[in-house]
């Protein structure tokens, strides 16, 4: 009998095993799943730049390829077994795809590299490079004491934000406004923070990944768009004009390689109105020809998204931004993309110290900000990527008030043409306005409803008046 139970045991043990681990490879991934793969930090390539840029890494058995137009997953998986390539990671809907290599070294790499690109079915490869600056680094737009600068009075004074919110909370039950939703490529946030209770937050990250709830940086950026605004710091810019009508969407890269930001940005534009682009890789003269075609599947993947607006924060680097030096920041030029610099919290006519500039630059806006950290408390933060915040939450109060009419080509010009002031030296744009833009989309639709004529028009010039004597009048 004891043998009997010991067998019996034995068994159940063995089946136990079997359910909780199946026997073979790791599971197969669909066809259409959009993934990434990871590296080995041995593995990574270091190449020095020039003084002035960070140095670039990759992994030396790692690359990125583009499919050529027409060319089926099947059919480059044909191409990978010809050259004893693995696939890792891929985004079948735009073509690409992250592949492991046979290469102990950047030569041997560069041979693979050569070997892919004569294939007809492959349009370009790239090196699987790591981000610099992002939401994933410490270093990227870091929160600060409280005592490294002495804001302004009224830190929004040119931004003329507080007015628009009241001429938003004087028409709220006058005009329709349509929902929108932003994304973030960012490590995490803390879910169990109260002040992000009243906004609706989804997790797209891709599957295995999970969000650090102690992330500082994921933290500010999603308390510049919606945390509780109770008056200190910057908060909630977003949610205090769209209330239930904005969703946040937050997809966390599985590493610092840019194919899993691409990866990220993917899940995004499958759900997101706007999507901010925090990161940065910046690329001194000598480099740019070597990862060109980086730049250009990046281009592609921001031009083919036509259903979302990319706000591109500029580097955290006092560079002049080129079309092929700073990704994402260079690719500025589609109607669905802009790029954004930071001014200073004590001169809004003066460029924040470490900070992108350039014709590429669209707008600055505020640089130095208060932000919401894991604890909840309020910290002094600096960087590029909380303006693209600010400038991200003034697109989406105009995609709302537009209530789905207003293209994107609308919407940046709203921000960049209607503003009452002038732009930032040097060559940093112009300054964020909230005000201006809404008062124009504002008269451009309703000026002939008789509301908008005793509200926005006193004097009967067929002009709207300015923001402040709008905002007085409601």
């Amino acid at each position: 009998m004891d043998n009997q139970k010991n067998t019996i045991s034995i068994i159940a043990v063995f089946m136990l095993i079997t359910i909780l681990f199946p026997t073979g490879c790791t599971q197969e991934r669909g066809e259409d799943e959009v993934y990434s793969g990871d590296y080995e930090p041995a593995d990574l390539i270091t190449i020095v730049q020039e003084e002035g840029y960070p140095d670039i890494q990759f992994p030396k058995n790692q690359l990125i390829i583009q499919a050529a137009a027409g060319v089926t997953r099947e059919q480059l998986l044909g191409v990978l077994d010809d050259l004893e390539a693995t696939l890792i990671g891929q985004m079948p809907s735009r073509g690409l795809y992250q592949v492991r290599v046979n290469a102990a070294d950047k030569d041997t790499l560069d041979q693979m590299k050569t070997a892919l690109q004569g294939r007809s079915e492959i349009a370009r490869v790239g090196y699987n490079l790591l981000c610099e600056q992002s939401g994933l680094s410490d270093d990227r737009c870091p929160v600060q004491p409280d005592s490294i600068v002495n804001f302004l009075s009224d830190p929004f004074e040119h931004s003329e934000y507080a007015i628009a919110l009241e001429i938003i909370e004087g028409l709220r039950d006058t005009i329709p406004m349509s929902r929108v939703a932003i994304g973030l490529l960012e490590r995490g946030y803390n879910e169990t923070n109260p002040e992000f209770e009243e906004t609706r937050i989804v997790d797209v990250s891709e599957a295995g990944v999970q969000l650090d709830q102690s992330d500082t940086h994921g933290n500010a950026m999603m308390g510049i768009i919606c945390a509780d605004n109770d008056g200190s710091g910057v908060n909630g810019i977003a949610s205090s004009f769209l209330k239930d009508k904005l969703t946040v969407y937050i997809a966390r890269p599985r590493n610092q390689s840019v194919f899993s930001y691409q990866t990220a940005l993917t899940n995004l534009t499958n759900v997101a109105d706007i999507i901010i682009n925090s990161w940065s890789m910046s690329l001194s003269p000598a480099s740019e020809e070597a990862f060109g075609d980086l730049f250009d599947m990046y281009n592609d993947l921001m031009y083919d998204s036509g259903a979302s607006l990319f706000v591109n924060a500029a580097p955290n680097r006092n560079i002049l931004i080129t079309p092929t030096n700073a990704l994402p920041a260079s690719i500025t030029l589609h109607e669905n993309t802009i790029t954004v610099s930071a001014h200073s919290a004590v001169d809004p006519n003066r460029k924040l110290d470490n900070a992108g500039y350039g014709d590429l630059v669209a707008i600055s806006a505020l640089g130095v900000v208060d932000v919401t950290t894991p604890s909840g408390a309020d910290r002094l933060a600096t960087g590029t990527c909380y303006a693209a915040a600010q400038v991200a939450s003034a697109a989406a109060l105009l995609m709302s008030v537009g209530y789905d009419h207003l293209s994107f080509r609308a919407i940046k010009q709203l921000l960049l043409e209607h503003t009452g002031w002038q732009p930032v030296e040097p060559n940093a744009g112009v300054l964020l306005s909230f005000s201006y833009p809404l008062a124009d989309l504002l008269w451009e639709m309703y000026q002939n409803e008789p509301w908008a004529r005793r509200v926005m028009d006193w004097d009967g010039d067929d002009l709207h008046d300015t923001p402040l004597q709008i905002a007085a009048s409601l």
